[in-house]
């Protein structure tokens, strides 16, 4: 006999994830996820939310985790260090 295993909103509220975001398009709520306290917390920050798919980095490569965004030029840069 197979069981249902998946939980739902609630029990992952209580148990996994301490926050349920809702992603709201035109007043109507599209989607709902599970988000950990430093999820929850980028989320709630007001993100520009961003399409990196191939773009790059001035200096050439991919951009990653500590790359800068430029909004003026909609550029990305590597850190200072």
């Amino acid at each position: 006999m197979s069981e249902n295993t998946q939980p739902g909103l609630a029990s992952l509220a209580r148990t996994e994830t301490p926050h349920l975001v809702a992603f709201i398009v035109d007043n109507e709520v599209v989607f709902i996820i599970g988000a950990s306290e430093m999820y929850y917390s980028i989320l709630m920050s007001n993100p520009v939310i961003k399409d990196v798919s191939g773009q790059t980095v001035d200096q050439g490569g991919t951009v990653t985790f500590g790359s800068i965004y430029n909004p003026e030029t909609d550029t990305f840069q590597l850190p200072q260090n």
